[in-house]
């Protein structure tokens, strides 16, 4: 983990497919050696699907939930959606069914009931916890979520206080 990094992936800070601990060792010394205060290891988990999830605070107007397709489809496609964190989950359902992300974990190759009720619960989840944080919070990025026949995992978050 680096200060002042928000994408460690643009910046040569996240090294993928380590096969052993030389290796983990050799890339742990070049990470700290390039400024790195912290390291975490990790499995690699892989996902059917990428998303993002997220909350943003919008001066006068309050905190948002914000969810899309993510990992390398956040920038190319720029398709989130936007609720209020108030918003009901009945409102969550119907907005994650017309968008994209929505569209994708509904289709006929990738259909999965249980993937789409994981992503509506981790959205609802995330809305509930910014209404019920201080003033401080404001933003939350979680990308990539990969979504799996059995779960919704964030993989990289990162948490912005005022």
């Amino acid at each position: 983990m680096t200060p002042g990094v928000a994408h460690k992936s643009d910046a040569g800070l996240v090294v993928l497919g380590v096969p052993d601990r030389d290796r983990c060792e050799a890339e742990a010394t070049r990470l700290l050696a390039n400024g790195s205060a912290r390291l975490l290891v990790q499995p690699v988990v892989k996902g059917d699907t990428e998303a993002l999830l997220g909350v943003v605070t919008e001066p006068g107007l309050g905190r948002f939930v914000v969810f899309g397709l993510g990992g390398i489809y956040t920038e190319a496609l720029a398709d989130t959606t936007l609720l209020p964190c108030a918003a009901t989950r009945d409102e969550i359902a119907d907005a994650l069914t017309r968008s994209r992300l929505g569209a994708v974990l509904a289709s006929t190759r990738g259909a999965n009931k249980k993937a789409f009720e994981q992503m509506l619960a981790a959205i609802a989840a995330l809305a509930a916890f910014a209404n019920a944080t201080d003033d401080r919070l404001q933003a939350i990025d979680v990308n990539p979520v990969l979504v799996t026949d059995a779960d919704v995992l964030g993989v990289d978050a990162l948490i912005v206080l005022s």
